[in-house]
């Protein structure tokens, strides 16, 4: 469906409730919330609400002040999650399965989900949804490229197909409104939905990048500057600012060796401050990585001065950093613009091969530098200088095209949803 029939203004009858599903991983919550700040800020009265059923997310959620204050300006957070006893799970369920049941109830809903509404609960608030004129959309978790997908994936992802139909697909004839996504080179992914129905006669909309609305942008800025003036008063006054993504062990799988993240994390720490002994470093740990010893273990002897933990968010970070460092394939790559990486991932030689000597997030502003090379350290020396990023502008050549355009204005994407009924 174009854009040139919808008006730029909002719709006469407009949804003025918004109910985000978030999965146990904080990627959704980089994808939802700028679309949830910009509602809000197009629609002040809109009720809007980010809810999560895992513990460990909604707490990590929690301790990201950038994600805290975006959620503060766009609506509520909540946990709707069980623990305790086999009764107190039991009752925290049936309490949570109620109280959205009311909210969809009262009309005027839009529920995004990043899968189709084909599981329990969500086949039940979306037939709800149907029933009283609401939406149920599927909302694309992730802005990963194809491309950036290892080889087994792409293989597992390119053999689904249409299955079985759900009984909500049966009766509505598909089991979502409508399917939002952000790009045209995330087919691969799209195509891995067939894992929980059918997408082939749902709505698709693509809306371009989420992070580029205003309301997200200067959350970014302003947050960007209340780190900066922390680190001064922290004593960090000019000089190199550096960010590593620590991300968890269990990474390594996918990586040369079982150890290759602990290992690389350390050789790049060493590297660091043997070329930039002057430098600060923020570790910026994943959200599983929070309680990973091979961390602990790798600063237990360095200066804390000079490397701190931090929860700021990976786009606060590309603006106060000279260079964010990865050591596994991340989606950080896909969700921040404006930034320098420099990947020190320890990849296969099969990888290597099919990557030609590049990483797996290429186009995306991403250097690699082979930790295996022996020529290690003078390869790191030339990424972390200016000239070879300006130079070479292969570099960010997929992320200039996929930044290229704004997103979808919020008048055509509730004129969209609103087109998307099946009555």
């Amino acid at each position: 469906m174009t854009f040139a029939r919808f008006n730029s203004q909002f719709p006469t009858t407009m949804f003025n409730r918004f109910v985000f599903f978030l999965s146990p991983r904080v990627v959704d919550m980089d994808s939802y919330l700028p679309l949830g700040m910009e509602l809000k800020r197009h629609i002040p009265s809109a009720d809007i609400r980010f809810i999560t059923f895992g513990s460990q997310n909604f707490e990590f959620i929690k301790k990201n002040t950038t994600l805290m204050k975006g959620i503060e300006q766009a609506g509520t957070l909540h946990y709707l999650g069980s623990s305790g006893g086999v009764v107190s799970r039991a009752l925290r369920r049936i309490s949570a399965f109620l109280s959205i049941s009311a909210l969809i109830l009262r009309g005027n809903v839009v529920l995004f989900h990043g899968r189709q509404f084909t599981s329990f609960p969500y086949n039940i608030w979306y037939l709800l949804a149907r029933l009283t004129g609401s939406r149920g959309i599927v909302l694309a978790r992730v802005r990963l490229t194809d491309s950036g997908l290892h080889e087994r994936y792409k293989e597992r992802f390119a053999s689904l197909s249409r299955g079985r139909k759900s009984i909500i697909a049966r009766v509505f004839g598909r089991d979502a409104d409508g399917l939002i996504h952000y790009h045209e080179r995330q087919s691969l992914y799209l195509q891995s939905l067939y894992r929980y129905g059918d997408i082939g006669t749902v709505p698709t909309l693509c809306m371009g990048m989420p992070n580029m609305y205003p309301a997200w942008r200067d959350l970014v800025k302003q947050e960007a500057r209340s780190l900066a003036h922390k680190l001064r008063v922290d004593g960090v006054s000019g000089g190199l600012i550096y960010a590593v993504i620590a991300t968890k062990s269990f990474s390594s799988t996918a990586l040369r060796t079982l150890s290759s993240v602990d290992e690389t994390f350390v050789q790049l720490l060493d590297c660091l401050e043997r070329l930039r002994p002057d430098a600060t470093i923020l570790i910026r740990l994943h959200p599983l990585a929070l309680g990973e010893r091979y961390i602990a273990d790798a600063l237990a002897t360095r200066d804390a001065n000079r490397i701190q933990i931090t929860f700021a968010h990976p786009e606060v970070l590309a603006l106060v950093c000279s260079r964010l460092f990865i050591n596994a394939p991340t989606n950080v790559c896909y969700t921040t613009v404006e930034a320098k990486f420099i990947d020190v991932s320890d990849y296969t030689p099969e990888d290597i091969v099919l990557r030609n000597s590049r990483s797996f997030a290429d186009g995306h502003n991403v250097l690699w530098v082979d930790p295996r090379s022996t020529y290690f350290n003078e390869a790191m020396d030339v990424a972390l200088q200016d000239e070879i990023w300006t130079t070479n502008p292969e570099l960010d050549s997929v992320s200039k095209v996929l930044y290229g355009e704004p997103p979808v204005r919020l008048g055509n994407l509730l004129e969209w949803i609103k087109a998307t009924s099946l009555s």
